[in-house]
């Protein structure tokens, strides 16, 4: 876990401004100095003027989009708090302002950006990038896209903890979004380094055929997926019931759930969710193989069932996320 109290940030994106200035502290669980898991050396551009995202990023399946976030020039009036320093598809932040609100962030999984077509008000054209307004994650909140001149982003979604203060998230998500392009120009993006059997170099929608798809009510067989470009999650949603599956590849902690225990070899955990809004929710999570990345401990790749359903079928959902999960851990590279 890395905590950072404070930092600076006077170098901001196309010289977006940003309130920090003065140099804060770091007290680190690990480090925040790339060493083994990384390619630490930074970036020689081949177009500096009209970066895409392969350009600026690497390999976008090799992309660590914890990288794009440099905890020492955050603003020095947030404490931060980045559980897991790498990721597959999103860096999870937390941070705390000085007035005590926390605000959830996460920033990554590089895909065609899902824009709202205005423009932000930090938005600044460097190197042919610019920063949108986006759509939300499930969890609501406030995001924003950085994009790129090939037309990929990088998504930055905050959520305000209601219950923590009362801060409007785009305050977090704009002066991130400025953070991830200023690091981004730098050079400072990171390829992982996956180890062997590692999920990083599979496709996720060509994981689950018709016959699973069929498994969760309502979703159908035929249905397709939605892909995103550096294949660690996928996505399929039939329209007309709202039923989707979620897959996902994930870095972090064994999964923990309401219920666990071992399936084909694999720590597994089940969570059923209280009905939200109009839709049950159930998560099935599986140990994967482990991932060494600076002195981090204990951390593993995973992966992540979703099922979704119309409210008060959460039970059929957990069974639907169970039977895949039966099904797709058999074909999964071995521990």
């Amino acid at each position: 876990m890395l905590l950072v109290v404070g930092g600076c940030s006077d170098h901001a994106a196309g010289g977006g401004d940003q309130s920090a200035s003065s140099a804060g502290q770091v007290s680190v669980g690990g480090s925040s100095v790339p060493t083994s898991g990384a390619t630490p050396s930074r970036r020689v551009f081949a177009n500096p003027d009209k970066l895409t995202a392969q350009d600026a990023l690497g390999d976008l399946t090799l992309l660590n989009p914890c990288s794009v976030i440099d905890p020492d020039t955050l603003p020095d009036t947030w404490t931060t708090v980045i559980d897991v320093p790498v990721a597959f598809n999103f860096c999870e932040i937390s941070v705390t302002t000085r007035e005590g609100a926390v605000i959830e962030a996460r920033v990554g999984k590089p895909q065609l950006p899902w824009s709202t077509g205005k423009e932000s008000p930090s938005s600044k054209l460097e190197a042919g990038i610019s920063i949108a307004h986006g759509r939300p994650d499930i969890r609501g909140g406030c995001a924003r896209d950085v994009v790129f001149a090939d037309g990929l982003a990088l998504g930055v979604n905050a959520v305000a903890d209601t219950s923590m203060g009362n801060t409007d998230p785009c305050v977090v998500s704009d002066a991130l979004a400025d953070h991830v392009v200023s690091v981004v120009l730098d050079g400072r993006a990171e390829s992982l380094t996956l180890p062997e059997g590692s999920l990083g170099g599979l496709d996720a929608c060509t994981l689950v055929g018709p016959e699973l798809l069929a498994a969760v009510p309502g979703l159908g067989a035929d249905v397709e997926p939605m892909e995103f470009v550096a294949g660690h999650s996928c996505w399929w949603e039939n329209p007309d019931t709202r039923a989707t599956l979620d897959l996902e590849f994930e870095i972090g902690p064994l999964p923990v759930g309401d219920s666990g225990g071992a399936l084909h070899g694999r720590y597994t955990a089940t969570t059923q969710y209280a009905d939200f809004g109009e839709f049950s929710l159930c998560e099935v999570g599986g140990e994967h193989v482990p991932f060494e990345y600076e002195d981090e401990m204990a951390i593993v790749e995973s992966v992540t069932i979703l099922v979704r359903l119309p409210a008060g079928q959460g039970k059929a959902a957990c069974t639907a996320a169970s039977t895949i999960a039966d099904r797709l851990w058999q074909a999964l590279p071995p521990l």
